[in-house]
């Protein structure tokens, strides 16, 4: 069964460890992850937040794992064929004994991770309520000429399907990721992996949006009255599944009502973010070029659809670009001195 190589950042002439360990990712999204649990209590002991969907999230990321601990399953008996299956099995799970507890912890902290994020992101229009939109609108108008939806309209409207399409993809691909990642074995390039993902969720996804509440352009009329966004109409009339969500964010966002992924934010993007962040990953791998094109497709139907405006994806790269340069630091430590030999998607 073929892999994906992983090349670690000793490319970019970067002495890491020789024999580096999941606890280097482990201890500082544990703390990350308590931070952000810390900050959930302030928001619900103030009657701003509910409780975190525990078991929802917990669902989903057992459901995603079980799929990608079923090709790894499905790796070690290929590589092992013409042996007993369940003999293989646990020989691979007894030698990879501690890679399995990190997996597990790693698990539980996405799970503790994600419910919370959600919480906060549900919460925050009532903490602070959207109040950038007018400002971007404007300044984006003036330095284009027009709102860029409209623009994107003319140029692209014939292919709405196809960028929605696309663009509905983003939440599969960036979960079954987040699992790939967790099950890679340790080296520097997963402790930066997993470091920044925690840092973009808390540092763009909490404190980015509180500070630059936002709706963005699909909901900008809802949320403050007028046509601003009609110009959409057009756009949505040929994105079925843009307008189900939309509509059933901003239910959830009135009755207040807790489910997986539901909040109203659009500064800084996350789907920009988080769509970077795998692009970093696979950056200098046979899958480099995916990993651009699909962000590209993605920053274009963000603008598209309506769901951000082009300042949504500029901020939040400057904000991944630069966790991403910090994290390189939380994968090395003084004493490296022996480069990486490199790292491997699959068992």
């Amino acid at each position: 069964m073929a892999t994906v190589a992983l090349r670690t950042p000793d490319a970019e002439g970067v002495a890491f460890g020789s024999r580096p360990r999941d606890r280097d990712w482990l201890i500082p999204v544990t703390i990350i992850v308590v931070i952000e649990l810390l900050l959930w209590l302030l928001s619900y002991s103030a009657g701003f937040s509910y409780a975190p969907q525990l078991t929802a999230y917990g669902a989903v990321a057992y459901s995603c794992m079980a799929l990608v601990l079923a090709y790894h399953t499905l790796a070690v008996l290929y590589r092992t064929r013409g042996q007993p299956p369940l003999r293989s099995l646990a020989q691979a799970a007894f030698a990879d004994k501690t890679r399995i507890v990190s997996i597990v912890g790693g698990l539980q902290l996405v799970i503790l991770g994600s419910s919370a994020f959600g919480a906060l992101k549900a919460a925050m229009p009532k903490i602070v309520p959207f109040w950038l939109d007018p400002h971007i609108y404007r300044l984006e108008a003036e330095l284009i000429g027009e709102p860029a939806w409209q623009l994107s309209a003319q140029l692209l409207g014939w292919a709405t399907p196809f960028i929605e399409l696309v663009y509905s993809t983003f939440v599969p691909v960036h979960v079954m990721a987040t699992f790939a990642v967790v099950l890679l074995r340790p080296s520097s390039l997963k402790t930066r992996a997993m470091v920044s993902l925690f840092a973009i969720w808390l540092l763009l996804g909490v404190f980015g949006a509180y500070v630059f509440s936002s709706a963005g352009p699909i909901f900008y009329d809802r949320v403050y009255g007028g046509d601003i966004a009609a110009g959409l109409t057009d756009t949505l009339r040929r994105a079925p599944v843009a307008v189900r969500t939309a509509d059933s964010l901003w239910v959830l966002h009135h009755l207040d009502r807790p489910a997986v992924g539901n909040g109203i934010s659009a500064m800084p993007s996350m789907h920009i973010a988080l769509t970077l962040w795998l692009a970093l990953i696979l950056n200098k791998t046979r899958a480099s070029a995916l990993g651009w094109t699909y962000l590209a497709l993605i920053y274009v139907g963000s603008i598209h659809l309506g769901w951000h405006y082009v300042s949504d994806g500029v901020v939040s790269s400057i904000g991944v670009l630069g966790i991403w340069r910090f994290s390189r630091g939380a994968a090395s430590s003084p004493t490296d001195n022996i480069a990486a030999k490199g790292t491997v998607f699959g068992p």
